[in-house]
């Protein structure tokens, strides 16, 4: 019987190549080794791709399960793939013209960010109150973040972004809308977040905008749309799919075992989480002890908890917003101490997207769907008391940057880390599992220090933000399906035989 999407008992089915997991990195990654001539299963748990960017449709709306942004837009590496698979005109793109965000300065008053051209950003850094004599200062840091060579870039990966900041004498104002951006690009603080990682990233994002969506599906279809090409060229796809385990054999990996049989292959990919899949899928006892400690010891970035809010009428202009203020980003001592029990600020960083503001096709004429974000413990099984205190800080803080918002609203929806967790990776020990990227970016873990995608057992790989990527969010783990299809490439070719080792 054929390992196809329609089901059924598999036995011992042979391919070249298992993918588990049609996130953006396994959807990446398997459609681009089936195009270029292996044969790939690509199995997902969920019944459909796109992992933490899934779209759903509920009554007459459609969007994502939460705030999702993908940037770069204008050289997202997505489109590379599109154009390697041959599918361009499958979908239409958008690069919205954001307003970028709403400034809560001291007194509680809301500035929203200008919408007229800005090139050197002098009207938003009076909006966020950089002295007309420190003008000059910000935009040198801002120019020269924006400008500074690759060699040097990469040469920081053990220098905190706050750091590379202060060094440079930038305004606090400046200081607090980077480490703001930085919190919702990257989900940890910008006092452990590599200036290296950050200062590329933003330079992307800077220089060719952010916010990439897919019309008539959200940019989860993109995932979709890349699994979709795998049965064109040859492979097999199967949803609703879960796997128990990725077998070894001496040291090496032999396939996977799931619910409807086995299927075996020399080469496995996975895009479950590099934790997961060492400590559940394939077993520690298979691995070197200094390895499986290591691999312990990755720390997750943060979860993600926020309401979708449905409105009967249409309240917010943007397509996304983000909501900061003067104090209200995150650094490692603020975030530690609300761990701890204590108040949460009153302003607080807020993702905010509207879905048919990208296409006015995904929302009935008249109404919105609006999805908010802030951060939290990527633990699943967090305590409630912990999730309505949040719930209620994002109540207060949309009904204070748009007066009235809550006169608007028809239903409300709550979510919280445990969504992400059933939807995505599968919790490898106690306390993590519901982080909204993967491990986190932090100093240790970016750059030089990334996880190598190609694990210490002969055909396991990972894909996804954990290893091969670097970048913000589904554009990280496409870096990463691109850079790791290449790898998987290399190495099937060498077993074959089809090339000669140099």
């Amino acid at each position: 019987m054929s390992a196809t999407s329609k089901g059924g008992v598999v036995s011992e089915e042979r391919f070249d190549a298992i993918v588990v997991g049609a996130g953006f990195g396994g959807a990446t990654c398997a459609a681009l080794l089936a195009r270029r001539g292996m044969r790939v299963l690509l199995l997902e748990k969920n019944g459909s791709a796109g992992g933490k960017a899934m779209v759903v449709s509920k009554n007459g709306f459609t969007y994502e399960l939460w705030p999702v942004i993908h940037a770069p837009a204008r050289s997202s590496r997505c489109l590379e793939v599109l154009r390697e698979l041959g599918i361009e005109d499958r979908v239409e793109l958008s690069v919205p013209q954001v307003r970028g965000g709403y400034f809560v300065d001291a007194s509680g008053e809301v500035r929203p960010f200008p919408t007229d051209p800005d090139p050197e950003g002098r009207a938003i850094l009076r909006l966020l109150g950089v002295p007309e004599a420190e003008l000059d200062t910000a935009i040198r840091v801002l120019a020269e973040l924006v400008l500074l060579p690759a060699a040097q870039v990469d040469a920081l990966d053990e220098t905190s972004f706050t750091k590379w900041l202060e060094e440079r004498g930038a305004p606090v104002q400046v200081v607090t809308y980077l480490h703001a951006l930085s919190n919702g690009i990257f989900m940890v603080p910008s006092d452990v977040l590599p200036a290296s990682e950050a200062i590329r990233t933003l330079q992307a994002i800077l220089l060719n905008h952010g916010g990439l969506y897919a019309k008539t599906g959200g940019i989860g279809r993109l995932a979709e749309l890349f699994a979709d090409t795998i049965e064109e060229n040859g492979g097999c796809t199967q949803y609703r799919a879960r796997v128990r385990s990725i077998e070894v054999e001496d040291g090496r990996v032999t396939g996977v075992t799931t619910e409807r049989g086995r299927y075996r292959a020399p080469i496995v990919i996975s895009n479950a989480g590099l934790q997961t899949t060492v400590l559940r899928l394939v077993g520690e006892q298979h691995f070197d002890k200094g390895y499986a400690n290591r691999v312990k010891d990755l720390v997750p970035s943060w979860g993600m908890i926020g309401v979708r809010y449905f409105l009967e009428s249409e309240r917010i202009d943007d397509p996304y917003a983000l909501v900061f203020s003067e104090r209200g980003y995150w650094t490692t001592d603020r975030w530690l101490a609300v761990r701890a029990g204590a108040a949460l600020p009153r302003e607080v960083v807020m993702w905010v997207q509207v879905p048919s503001r990208n296409d006015p096709g995904l929302a009935p004429a008249g109404k919105q769907c609006v999805l908010t974000g802030v951060w939290c413990s990527p633990d699943p099984e967090a305590p409630l008391a912990e999730k309505e205190a949040w719930w209620r800080k994002i109540d207060e803080v949309m009904e204070r940057v748009w007066p009235g918002f809550h006169s608007h609203v028809s239903s409300r929806e709550t979510y919280d880390a445990r969504d992400a967790s059933g939807l995505s990776r599968e919790a490898a020990f106690g306390g993590v599992g519901g982080e909204t990227i993967g491990l986190g970016q932090v100093i240790g873990q970016c750059g030089r220090s990334k996880p190598a995608a190609q694990a210490p057992i002969s055909g396991l790989f990972y894909v996804g933000a954990d290893a091969g990527g670097w970048g913000c969010g589904t554009h990280q783990a496409v870096d990463s399906g691109i850079a790791v299809a290449d790898l998987v490439l290399r190495y099937h070719r060498l077993r074959r035989g089809l090339f000669r080792a140099v």
